[in-house]
């Protein structure tokens, strides 16, 4: 475990980093846990029922452990979720991994959220 701890929350030119609650269950699920697309490369299954409550049990257990941060993507102009960042310190190293729902791809947002998690942590 580490004893380096980042903010809850981020803000980028165009969005809100937060950490992942239970409330994001659902926009998880339809967002992008049940595409095929956008779990193509991840290390875990593509979700088939809407029951993904254990990712937001898994966010508030890691940020309690510190051992992984895992934020919610929000867009400022509207709110809505669009994804989740998570990094891993284990010093001196770091990884991070991100995935964002279908509509949001293509638009420099992964690389906005990523540019100020990295930031952070290089800081």
């Amino acid at each position: 475990m580490t004893t380096l701890r980042p903010p809850q929350n981020f803000r980028t030119a165009r969005t809100t980093l937060r950490p992942v609650t239970r409330g994001d269950a659902a926009a998880i699920f339809n967002g992008y846990a049940n595409s095929p697309s956008a779990t193509r490369y991840m290390v875990w299954p593509r979700s088939t029922a809407p029951a993904v409550d254990g990712v937001a049990e898994r966010s508030e257990q890691s940020w309690a452990s510190g051992h992984a941060f895992p934020w919610a993507v929000v867009l400022q102009s509207t709110r809505e979720f669009i994804g989740v960042i998570e990094l891993r310190l284990n010093p001196p190293k770091a990884d991070l991994g991100y995935i964002f729902c279908e509509p949001f791809w293509g638009r420099g947002l992964a690389s906005e959220v990523v540019s100020c998690v990295v930031e952070w942590a290089f800081a």
